[in-house]
């Protein structure tokens, strides 16, 4: 399976902003009712397909190597089943 999605839309939670914080992604924040940095909720951003973690359950568009078609899967399921 060829990989063909370079850039991929993940949504923000507390688990993952540090994460891609460290990998030098800007986390778009703003100051709330209590003057304090927050990440609106549902705020997404756009990252590389190379920059997921290995288990990470967003979808990847693959191109089959046998029948040329095109579908969605997890990038985990990719990692699984790339060989």
């Amino acid at each position: 399976m060829g990989l063909i999605s370079e850039y991929v839309e993940v949504g923000l939670c507390s688990a993952n902003i540090k994460y891609y914080e460290n990998l030098g992604y800007e986390i778009p924040r703003r100051i709330d009712n209590e003057y304090r940095l927050t990440v609106p909720r549902g705020t997404k951003i756009k990252v590389k397909v190379s920059d997921l973690p290995y288990g990470s359950n967003v979808y990847v568009d693959v191109r089959c190597d046998c029948c040329q078609n095109i579908r969605s899967i997890t990038y985990n399921n990719y990692n699984r089943n790339k060989h």
